[in-house]
Order: structure tokens, then C-alpha cells, then sequence
């Protein structure tokens, strides 16, 4: 039972208006090669700050 559930739950937001907007702007985010390493180089900062958060320093 909670299996379907959780099935039905994906496949809604799968439909939503709000996951094919991300998905589009993934592709286009994909087609821009300096947006893309933007976007890496951000996340891999923003990993690196919540390291230094969580360890104290």
C-alpha cells in the first residue's frame, strides 16, 4: 500500500507544472557550458561552507 502511494505521489509531481519547469531549465542550463561550471563551481562551495559549518571552524 505504501508503495502505490509513493508511486502515484512521483507521478504526480512528475505532471506537476513545477517539475517540467525545472526540467526545461535543466536543458538549457546543460546547453550553457559556463552557466553549467557557474552552477558546479557554486555547489561545490556551498559543500565546502556547510563542511566548515558542521565541523565548527
Amino acid at each position: 500500500m505504501n508503495y502505490d502511494k509513493a508511486h502515484d505521489l512521483a507521478h504526480a509531481m512528475r505532471e506537476s507544472e513545477e517539475y517540467k519547469e525545472l526540467m526545461a531549465a535543466q536543458e538549457v542550463l546543460k546547453a550553457d557550458a559556463v552557466a553549467a561550471a557557474l552552477v558546479r563551481t557554486f555547489m561545490a562551495q556551498q559543500m565546502q561552507w556547510e563542511y566548515a559549518k558542521l565541523s565548527g571552524a
